[in-house]
């Protein structure tokens, strides 16, 4: 330990055994992913603040304990900061973010956002507008909250090129696989600046198709060709860990299928899972149905959009589990994604995955034509799932 403190001196030109160090003293930050949300930003505080782990010094005794501490990790001088990782998409709630920010700022004398990368979940020709703008809008307001008196010390951007990146399905960075600054840099650049957001997104039309994979080979142009989880615009959902997400033959529910493939979800953590784009149904109403097989106890599918939301939840059957739904995908949005996760964290595998369009006026038809009974046993199947 002397040995590395006297190089690290040394690299600032200062003799460890006679010169004051007190400029150069390394400080501790807790770092942590998901902390915005407002129940883990609770605990974390908790946890570092209100906690007494070392109560009277019991447990642990040193002299870099503060003696008159009170026996939690800031109490006792073991902590300088926290640091916020930010592994957050276009879509997310900056507003929720602040709240946390500012919660931090009021427990602990300093602040850093460590770990700062912002998914692209369009699509389309205008999935750089989108990053563009939320990188904007963040940065702005990350300035807004500094000059109220938050003291955030560091932003670091979690890696230099998409193509680098851990998340690079979702291209979250400020600079191409070529060094080729992104709209997301402009964008950033204005909002140090104090300069108004300036980029506009391009008019685009979008034809909804229904679809149904089977992810098994299939014949186009004489050739056979294979699906990819690229191809239906599969990609890991996670903001502190990622899954690996392939097409294998080791389970399979499509029916007759001469071979027998399905997507395959494979995580080691919860918050890992899998989400596909369907943004080109934004704007109509859609019928999803999709069977997941999974060890874990409970299987749900939602749509992430500009929040998340539970579509349904199954309790998984132990084989192929059914989940189907019938939902209206707000023309409001600038992007949408299916998702499928669980309750634990095992691996789960997809198959025979179906989307249509639906007739609204027909649907609406139908909810005219129930009857008072159905009405009623509808009314209490909704509240039992939003009970869950």
């Amino acid at each position: 330990e002397t040995l590395y403190a006297k190089q690290y001196a040394s690299l600032y030109g200062l003799d460890a055994d006679t010169d004051d160090l007190s400029s150069i003293q390394p400080k501790l930050f807790y770092n942590d992913y998901n902390e915005w949300f407002g129940s883990r930003s609770d605990a974390i505080i908790h946890f570092l603040t209100e906690e007494p782990w070392n109560e009277n010094h019991e447990k642990v005794k040193s002299s870099v304990i503060n003696p008159d501490g009170d026996g939690t990790i800031y109490g006792d001088g073991l902590l300088d900061g926290i640091g916020m990782q930010g592994h957050l998409d276009d879509t997310q709630n900056i507003e929720q973010y602040m709240i946390a920010l500012e919660k931090y700022n009021a427990a602990v004398p300093e602040l850093h956002i460590t770990e700062l990368d912002i998914g692209r979940t369009g699509t389309d020709a205008n999935a750089n507008y989108y990053q563009a703008k939320f990188y904007y809008e963040f940065f702005s307001r990350l300035i807004e909250e500094v000059k109220k008196g938050v003291n955030l010390t560091s932003v670091t951007l979690w890696g230099l090129t998409d193509d680098a990146s851990w998340r690079r399905d979702s291209n979250p960075l400020l600079f191409n696989a070529d060094l080729s600054k992104k709209p997301a840099f402009e964008a950033m650049v204005m909002a140090a600046k104090g300069e108004e957001f300036s980029m506009t997104p391009e008019k685009i039309a979008v034809e909804a198709k229904d679809m149904l994979v089977t992810f098994e080979p299939f014949k186009e142009d004489g050739k056979t060709k294979t699906v990819t989880p690229q191809d239906i615009g599969a990609v890991s959902r996670g903001s502190g860990h990622q899954s690996v997400i392939t097409v294998v033959n080791e389970e399979n529910h499509t029916e007759d299928a001469a071979i027998g493939f399905s997507l395959r979800v494979r995580r080691n953590e919860n918050d890992a899972s899998m989400k596909m784009d369907v943004s080109s149904y934004i704007g109509k109403t859609i019928k999803i149905t999709a069977f997941v097989k999974t060890q874990d106890k409970k299987i749900r599918m939602g749509l992430d959009g500009a929040e998340s939301k539970l579509l349904v939840e199954e309790k998984s059957l132990g084989d192929w589990t059914e989940l189907s739904t019938v939902c209206e995908i707000s023309e409001e949005l600038n992007s949408a994604y299916l998702f499928f996760e669980t309750d634990g964290n095992a691996d789960f595998y997809l198959d025979d995955i179906s989307i249509t369009c639906q007739d609204t006026d027909i649907i609406e038809q139908e909810q005219k034509e129930m009857s008072l009974w159905e009405k009623i046993v509808k009314f209490f199947e909704n509240l039992f799932h939003s009970d869950k």
